[in-house]
């Protein structure tokens, strides 16, 4: 009588491994590779600006994401240590791969990042710095990598899906900005 309910159990392992990763009928419309870009402006005392981000995401079937683009921080500082008053335009451009979990209920996508690679890929300045300047300025964007990443790690969103089809996906986002995600072919 052990050996059968061992076998019985044995038999029955493989749809209780397949049933608890079962996919609900909006996880299986977002498998693939979705792409997107959005742009934020913000303000700090120092600066304002925009962050432009344009990426692709890969939602898989065991539910994890590959989430992969770059990040253009522009940022307009006022100088006023010359004799007259002038803005300097500076392009700060990463690139950045997120990887996570998913998984989508109650219609909220929620995903957590387990690993956030950053690298600084370029800067721009809209004056005529110097090498010295411009080398500075590369080392103030690579000093602020692992407290960029460090916010990243970790952390995780919930945000409301407001349309789900096989060629489009739009999100609201905890702050409240609506993003739209359009399928790519793989």
């Amino acid at each position: 009588m052990k050996n059968f309910k061992f076998y019985l159990l044995l038999a029955f392992f493989p749809l209780f491994l397949t049933s608890c990763s079962r996919l609900n009928s909006q996880e299986k419309m977002l498998l693939g590779k979705w792409y997107y870009a959005e742009n934020q402006d913000y303000e700090d005392e120092y600066s304002t600006g925009t962050i432009y981000i344009e990426g692709t995401t890969h939602y898989k079937k065991d539910k994890s994401f590959k989430a992969e683009g770059k990040m253009n921080l522009v940022m307009e500082i006022e100088n006023e240590e010359l004799y007259y008053s002038s803005t300097e335009t500076i392009k700060y451009t990463y690139s950045i791969v997120f990887t996570g979990t998913w998984k989508i209920k109650d219609g909220y996508l929620h995903e957590e990042y387990t690993n956030v690679i950053i690298n600084l890929t370029d800067v721009k300045s809209s004056l005529d710095l110097s090498k010295k300047d411009m080398d500075e300025l590369r080392e103030y964007a690579i000093e602020a990598i692992p407290e960029m990443k460090s916010e990243m790690l970790g952390e995780s969103t919930d945000n409301k899906i407001s349309v789900l089809t096989p060629l489009k996906c739009t999100i609201i986002d905890e702050e409240g900005t609506e993003i739209t995600y359009k399928r790519i072919s793989e």
